[in-house]
């Protein structure tokens, strides 16, 4: 930034822009490329994001199964000893 610039913004108290317009359309560019790199890194976090809920969403649907399995696998054989006692009395 040239030194004649700054001097004439101050001077005219803010008229004439501080930065060029070569200098902001940089300025500008650069933050362009900042907000699409934040951009496509936010999207690579939201497909991870998005793949791992799937990936619970199975193992939850895995384990509510098995666990039913399990229940009902415990009922019948809680119903085996009194089938088994019943036989005895009589």
């Amino acid at each position: 930034m040239g030194a004649i610039r700054k001097t004439l913004s101050v001077g005219t108290l803010g008229l004439v822009r501080f930065r060029s317009k070569t200098e902001r359309l940089e300025r500008a560019e650069a933050s362009q490329r900042e907000a699409e790199i934040a951009q496509e890194l936010e999207h690579e976090a939201r497909v991870e994001a998005e793949a791992k809920m799937v990936e619970v969403h199975h193992e939850l649907r895995s384990s509510r199964r098995a666990l039913r399995k399990a229940k009902r696998h415990a009922a019948r054989q809680a119903k085996v000893p009194a089938k088994r006692q019943a036989k005895r009395i009589d």
